[in-house]
């Protein structure tokens, strides 16, 4: 056999057997069954993808100041009062009102939250307390006693919103103990109590 023809036909049996054939379209053709190594991966894998799923459908969605959705940024949760104001208010509150209603007490709470919000008056609570002359357990140094755990919750209660008087009542005195005339000619709010609540 000529060398040339033999190579020429052998060139042609491999080009067939190499080139590219294409697969046949069968839409019921069933897949190839997965090998037994990988069988076993697939349960950790399905239970992975299902506990990645869980958590995200029991996620809630965060919203930024503008009220849009953000699942990166947390919401600002500011403190509406600082331990500083918990630990004041509460003392002039036990000073002032010990043996007075839960309403009582917020009220002469509502006074001094007033008087932070005017400003006719100091800018915090503590500056509003120990302004010369406005309080007399400053005076007689009651002011220093741990409060109640009474007077505390209700301190708590009007740094938190509750109010029981208007926000232009800055004055309140105990009749049975006023001295001052000045407080007697003042217009009446509200009387709670022992206290007489005044604009």
């Amino acid at each position: 056999m000529n060398l040339k023809f033999f190579i020429s036909i052998m060139t042609i049996i491999c080009g067939i057997a190499i080139w590219p054939q294409e697969l046949p379209s069968d839409n019921n053709a069933k897949p190839l069954p997965a090998p037994k190594w990988a069988i076993k991966y697939v349960p950790r894998l399905d239970h992975h993808k299902a506990t990645i799923q869980i958590q995200q459908a029991t996620t809630p969605a965060l919203k930024d100041e503008q009220g849009t959705e953000n699942e990166m940024t947390p919401q600002k949760q500011s403190q509406p009062y600082s331990d500083e104001d918990i630990y004041w208010l509460a003392r002039i509150v036990s000073a002032e009102a010990k043996g007075e209603s839960e309403i009582g007490q917020i009220a002469v709470a509502n006074v001094v939250l007033n008087r932070v919000k005017s400003e006719k008056f100091p800018d915090t609570i503590k500056k509003v307390i120990f302004a010369k002359g406005q309080f007399s357990p400053v005076n007689n140094k009651s002011i220093f006693k741990e409060p109640t755990t009474k007077a505390t919750e209700s301190a708590r209660k009007a740094l938190q919103g509750k109010k029981v008087i208007n926000e232009d009542v800055y004055y309140f005195f105990e009749a049975r103990t006023a001295t001052s005339k000045w407080s007697k000619t003042r217009k009446v709010a509200a009387v709670i109590g022992n206290h007489t609540f005044t604009y």
